[in-house]
Formats: structure tokens, C-alpha cells, sequence
């Protein structure tokens, strides 16, 4: 560790947590090249409007089974990305133990392929989709933000 990285580590420690965070945001947005800090709430927006695009419908609170299926297929891939149940629920302004059904449930989907053939062919699509953005975006990718922080 150099005399830098020694002062802002000694400044940091000084801090009160908020302002930790929001230092820690920085400096990770400064090493992005487009200075963008990809967070749960980025993420959430591009598998969400992946899935609009496919269902060719804005998902709402709305019980109806394209909504429900969609927002199951939300939450299985966030999930799979590794964001918590919590965090998932918060975003679609659901309870995590609902979290834990729809993920299930897009599982039991899985394991059915024949049953569910139409609704999984959605699904892919949706994956494909969020793969070219990957690629398109992949010369910006910066990684997550601190958690809990906002800038």
C-alpha cells in the first residue's frame, strides 16, 4: 500500500458510514470508464424492460397470468444473478417469501418443459436479449456499487 492509498484509507475510517459509502461509490464510479455504477436498480431496469419487450406489455401490479409469469421470470433471473430475495422484493414491490414462490415456480416450469413450452420460449428470449445488451455494454462494465449506497 502506498502513502495514497494509506491517506484515503485513514480519511475513510474518520467518516460516518454514509459518507463511506458515498466515497466508496465514487472511487468505483471513477474507475468505470462511461462513470456509470451499475447497481441492483440498473440491473433490475434492463431485465425489466427485456421483459416488457417480450410480453410486449408493461408489467404492472395486476394479477393477470402474462404479469404474473413475467414478474416470475424477473425474479428467477435476478436471483439467478445473485441479488437477494429482500432486494428482488423491493424492486417489484413484492414480499421475499413471494420471491421464493415465483422462483420456484419458473423451476417447476423447468422441470415441465412440454407444459410450459410456451411460456419458457419467452424466457429465452428474454435471456437472449439481455445477452446482447451484455455485449453491447461490455466495454462500460464496471461491476456493483457499494451496498446500501446512493450517490
Amino acid at each position: 500500500m502506498d502513502s495514497e492509498d494509506k491517506e484515503l484509507f485513514e480519511s475513510i475510517k474518520v467518516l460516518p458510514l454514509g459518507s463511506k459509502l458515498e466515497l466508496m461509490n465514487k472511487i468505483v464510479s471513477s474507475i468505470c470508464k462511461d462513470g456509470e455504477v451499475k447497481t441492483i436498480e440498473n440491473r433490475f431496469e434492463q431485465i425489466r424492460s427485456a421483459t416488457e419487450s417480450v410480453f410486449g406489455r408493461a408489467i404492472d401490479r395486476s394479477r393477470v397470468r402474462e404479469n404474473v409469469i413475467a414478474k416470475s421470470f424477473i425474479a428467477y433471473i435476478m436471483r439467478n444473478e445473485g441479488f437477494s430475495t429482500t432486494k428482488i422484493g423491493r424492486m417489484l414491490h413484492l414480499h421475499h417469501a413471494t420471491i421464493l414462490y415465483l422462483t420456484n415456480k419458473v423451476k417447476d416450469m423447468l422441470s415441465l418443459p412440454w407444459i410450459y413450452a410456451e411460456d419458457l420460449e419467452k424466457l429465452n428470449q428474454i435471456i437472449e436479449l439481455l445477452d446482447e445488451n451484455k455485449i453491447q455494454e461490455a466495454d462500460g462494465e464496471c461491476g456493483d456499487s457499494v451496498e446500501g449506497a446512493s450517490v
